[in-house]
């Protein structure tokens, strides 16, 4: 049952059961509520419902690859829809809807004044901007080696080259910074395409050497369309390099390529990652004291040094821990395994994500 103080204009959503106002009023009542900290439980519950809807949606009609990514993890949509929501909904130390608060400051108009249309449009896109976050972790899961080729050509795409990193219908696109873009034509078929690159590898085959190859092969042509998925990209040229990255399951998704600033970067990002886990999830609801809270984020900022250094560390989980908590195997075992080998998951994830971050 409702509570009795319901606002009388809430109505059940068609189909949903969501608890909304007559249109989208809701969500125009709601994100200010979100931005002082006022919403209860109810109405947020009810925009957890209708997000995970808008969440659901786009994956099926603009990411189909979101489910051979879920299945693959052995995920649903929905526990990705709701992983997506839980990412946009978090709240900071201070208990503020960090992200909302962000969404509303970009805002072209005052929230007071702008249409409920454009106002839903904003928040659509705000909640798919964390669908490709948490795409792009999946991608890194399932593809380490895709997920490195992907970083590495759009790195080289940065710099004024012949070819541009840019976005239409299918997603980031592959094409030539200047000419004929021929959008009129048909997709270039993936295996036509294919077959044109690896006819004519260039020796070393690096990335920058295949994009060059790949943009004379779209000007050269004037039958498909000179735009390419950046994702067919990277089919074809994994095929090239198929076999040469090896990653360590044991630690962070593969560091080849990267400056030394850029891995200290990434792992003082994993870090504070693991900083607010812990504190969210086991401190502040009393299930480890200061001491082990402590103790544990030491122990993984050691395992992450070795992860990043050039040469691996042979110890254990338990020998890392042992260093700052006086414990014994069996303490190790009965109170500290589950708990160590859950927030180190959670550091190789947070690896693949910067690493293949807006996939």
């Amino acid at each position: 049952m409702l509570p009795q103080k319901l606002d009388p204009r809430y109505r059940p959503f068609p189909k949903t059961g969501l608890l909304v106002l007559p249109g989208q009023e809701y969500l125009k009542a709601l994100l200010p509520k979100l931005r002082d900290g006022s919403v209860t439980e109810i109405e947020l519950s009810s925009l957890v419902r209708l997000s995970r809807l808008v969440v659901e949606a786009y994956l099926r009609r603009l990411r189909p690859s979101a489910d051979y990514l879920c299945n693959a993890q052995g995920i649903t949509a929905s526990d990705l829809a709701y992983d997506c929501i839980g990412s946009a909904l978090a709240r900071d130390e201070r208990g503020a809807f960090r992200h909302i608060v962000s969404l509303i400051d970009s805002l072209t108009r005052p929230l007071e004044s702008i249409t409920h249309e454009e106002l839903f449009f904003a928040y659509r896109g705000f909640l798919t901007r964390f669908a490709e976050i948490h795409l792009a972790h999946l991608y890194a899961q399932a593809d380490s080696v895709g997920a490195k080729i992907h970083r590495n050509i759009r790195n080289a795409l940065k710099g004024d080259g012949p070819l541009q990193l840019a976005r239409d219908f299918r997603g980031y696109v592959v094409r030539p910074a200047r000419g004929e873009s021929l959008d009129e034509c048909t997709q270039f078929p993936e295996p036509d395409l294919s077959r044109a690159i690896l006819e004519r590898l260039p020796q070393p085959s690096t990335i920058p050497a295949l994009l060059e190859l790949l943009h004379e092969v779209l000007v050269r042509q004037s039958i498909y369309r000179r735009s390419v998925p950046l994702a067919d990209v990277v089919h074809i040229f994994k095929r090239v390099y198929q076999g040469r990255f090896q990653f360590d399951e044991a630690g962070p998704p593969g560091r080849d390529g990267l400056s030394e600033f850029e891995i200290e970067d990434i792992r003082k990002h994993v870090e504070l990652a693991l900083k607010e886990k812990i504190l969210f999830t086991y401190l502040a609801r009393g299930k480890m004291d200061r001491r082990e809270a402590e103790g544990i984020f030491s122990a993984l900022h050691d395992i992450l040094v070795d992860w990043c250094a050039a040469e691996r560390s042979s110890q254990s989980n338990y020998e890392y821990l042992r260093r700052h908590l006086l414990l014994s195997q069996e303490d190790y075992d009965t109170l500290y395994r589950v708990k160590m080998e859950y927030l180190l998951k959670i550091a190789r994830d947070q690896f693949a994500a910067h690493l293949a971050k807006d996939i």
